[in-house]
C-alpha cells in the first residue's frame, strides 16, 4: 500500500506519516524544508525498514512544484492509495486588516494545493476502483474564528472539496474523509501558557486515520470532528 501525505515534517502530517509507516505503507512526503525532509525519511525507515519513500522539496502554494512532486510519485510508485491532504497555512488577523495577498496565500496552500492532488491521483484510484482521500480541515471550517477570518475560510472551502470529490467518487469505491481537529498541539501554539493536556494532540488525529482505513470497505466516516476536552480551546 502506498500513501502521499503533505506537509509531512511537522505536526498532524508528522504523526499520519509515522503511523502509517508503522502499519507498512509506503509513502511519499513533501514539505518546504529539505533538510527536514532527509532527517524525517532517516527516520521513517528506522521505524520500518520495510517501506520505501519517496520525498522532494515542495512549496504547496505553488503549482507547479505540487505538480511536480505528484509526477515523481507517479514515477516511482505508479498510483497511491491514500492521499492526505494535510499542509495547511495559518496566518492570524481580521479580514477587513488583511493589507493584500493573505486570503490568496493560504487558499493556494490550503485549498488548491488538495484539490490539484486530488484531481491528479484520483484518475488512478478511479482505474484500481480503490482509493482512500483524507482532507485535514479544521473546526474552522465550520465555526469562523473571528480573529483568523481568512483561515476559516480556506478551511470552509476545503471542507466544500471534500463534499464534491466525496459525492463524485463514491462510484468508484473511493473514500473521502474531512477530518475537522480543534485546537491542535502543533509548533502554532508554541510559547502557549497552557498545558499540552489542553489541546487534541496529532497522534489523536492519526489514530483517526488509521481507524478509517481499517473500516470495511463498505463504510466510510465522512466527517470526523474532534475537539479538545479543556473548556479554554
Amino acid at each position: 500500500m502506498k500513501a502521499l501525505i503533505t506537509g509531512a515534517t511537522k505536526g498532524i502530517g508528522r504523526a499520519i506519516a509515522i503511523a502509517l509507516a508503522k502499519q507498512g505503507y509506503d509513502l511519499a512526503i513533501c514539505s518546504r524544508n529539505d533538510q527536514d525532509l532527509k532527517e524525517f525519511a532517516v527516520e521513517l525507515l528506522s521505524i520500518n525498514k520495510r517501506i520505501s519513500i519517496v520525498y522532494i522539496k515542495t512549496d504547496c502554494a505553488i503549482r507547479m512544484e505540487v505538480l511536480a512532486f505528484a509526477n515523481k510519485v507517479k514515477d516511482k510508485f505508479g498510483t497511491i492509495d491514500v492521499l492526505v491532504n494535510c499542509v495547511g497555512l495559518y496566518q492570524p488577523g481580521k479580514l477587513l486588516d488583511d493589507k493584500g495577498g493573505q486570503l490568496e496565500k493560504m487558499m493556494e496552500t490550503n485549498v488548491y494545493a488538495a484539490y490539484y492532488l486530488s484531481v491528479f491521483f484520483s484518475k488512478g484510484m478511479i482505474h484500481q476502483n480503490s482509493g482512500y482521500i483524507f482532507n485535514i480541515c479544521s473546526i474552522a471550517s465550520n465555526i469562523n474564528e473571528p480573529m483568523a477570518a481568512s483561515y476559516s475560510i480556506t478551511k470552509a472551502a476545503l471542507l466544500g472539496l471534500s463534499r464534491s470529490l466525496r459525492d463524485e467518487l463514491k462510484h468508484y469505491q473511493i473514500r473521502v474523509s474531512s477530518i475537522l481537529p480543534g485546537a491542535t498541539f502543533t509548533e502554532s501554539w508554541i510559547g502557549t501558557h497552557l498545558p499540552k493536556s489542553n489541546f487534541v494532540q496529532p497522534e489523536d488525529v492519526a489514530e483517526l486515520v488509521v481507524t478509517a482505513l481499517g473500516l470495511s470497505a463498505s463504510a466510510t466516516l465522512d466527517e470526523i470532528i474532534i475537539t479538545p476536552k479543556s473548556s479554554y480551546l
